[in-house]
């Protein structure tokens, strides 16, 4: 992958960083701002930098758009650039709602290209070490995952400076910026669910502060917590009548993997921690894995790993627009 940026955040920093070490040329940047591009540019070793969109699709020297824009955006940026030859990798959220997401991925095969939603969790060791040992706690039965994180925007947002993250026009709030991860790591283990419902603090604008998703299955639930304007030690739970697998990390970075034995009534006993670690070191940098993988597929022609990301995606746009419909995100909004 030969690959053009689009967005000068921190999560481009981080893929940035990511090609680069696995060994994929990061040729350009896009920032709507031809300062603030070249100086991000010339920060990561990147030797041409547009303020133009239309100008980076048409460099040769570019076959892979990586769009880290504004939520909102994503959906027209990243169509644009399929339908200008290229391969996409587009983060997460992947669109507004997922009629947007299914034109893309026809977009993508009627131009012979493909596009990935970047999200990380799929793809690291622990995750699919996690769904490797899933035997080991039996029938499962609780699922929690928590993944709150104090924004550095919050106290301007309550000071009445309402940057993208809290916008709505702009996708943004607590469920498509950190939820989304909490949706990927269960529905990737069991699927669509059957129940889905949401209580959620909302701030002035309408914004989702904070939620708790409840999803359920015939023979199991899972309880998900996002938010914005507090924070906790993030984890995982899955829990079985075997015993439970407990990720002690966000479940976007899915840093490590326990197992706990079974735990029976403990009133007069002494607890002990009989809990084994079953997880890797994985790579400071874990975007790592997604990038490797997108490569891989793309390289081999992996279609039926392509259309499981697929499916996945899909997956979560549908309980998306169920949970935190989009009106008026209409395909055609961004429609270049």
């Amino acid at each position: 992958m030969r690959v053009g940026t689009i967005g000068t955040s921190v999560i481009t920093e981080r893929m940035i960083s990511a090609l680069q070490q696995a060994g994929h040329p990061v040729v350009a940047v896009c920032s709507r701002s031809a300062a603030k591009g070249r100086e991000f540019a010339d920060r990561h070793g990147v030797k041409k930098a547009y303020s133009d969109l239309e100008s980076m699709l048409q460099d040769p020297d570019i076959d892979t758009i990586y769009v880290a824009s504004p939520n909102s955006l994503h959906y027209g940026q990243a169509r644009r650039a399929l339908k200008t030859g290229h391969d996409v990798i587009c983060e997460k959220p992947f669109t507004s709602t997922r009629e947007q997401a299914v034109d893309l991925f026809e977009t993508a095969e009627k131009h012979g290209r493909r596009i990935f939603e970047a999200i990380t969790t799929l793809y690291t060791p622990n995750y699919r070490l996690l769904k490797a040992n899933l035997e080991e706690i039996g029938q499962p039965r609780v699922i929690s995952c928590s993944f709150s994180q104090y924004s550095s925007r919050y106290q301007a947002y309550l000071d009445g400076q309402v940057t993208n993250v809290f916008d709505p026009a702009y996708d943004g709030g607590a469920l498509r910026d950190l939820g989304v991860y909490n949706l990927h790591f269960v529905t990737g283990l069991y699927g669509m669910p059957d129940t889905m419902q949401m209580v959620t603090q909302r701030g002035y604008n309408g914004v989702d502060l904070d939620g708790t998703v409840i999803l359920g299955w015939q023979d199991k639930h899972a309880v998900l917590t996002q938010a914005k304007n507090c924070s906790a030690p993030n984890c995982v739970l899955v829990e079985g009548e075997k015993g439970t697998l407990m990720v002690q990390s966000s479940p976007g970075r899915v840093q490590n993997l326990r197992f706990v034995p079974l735990k029976g009534d403990m009133i007069g006993k002494t607890e002990k921690d009989l809990s084994a670690d079953i997880g890797i070191i994985q790579d400071e940098n874990h975007m790592v894995y997604e990038v490797m993988e997108f490569a891989r597929i793309m390289e081999e022609n992996d279609e039926s790993a392509y259309r499981e990301a697929m499916a996945q995606t899909l997956r979560v746009m549908d309980i998306l627009d169920i949970l935190d419909p989009r009106p008026g995100a209409e395909v055609c909004r961004q429609t270049a």
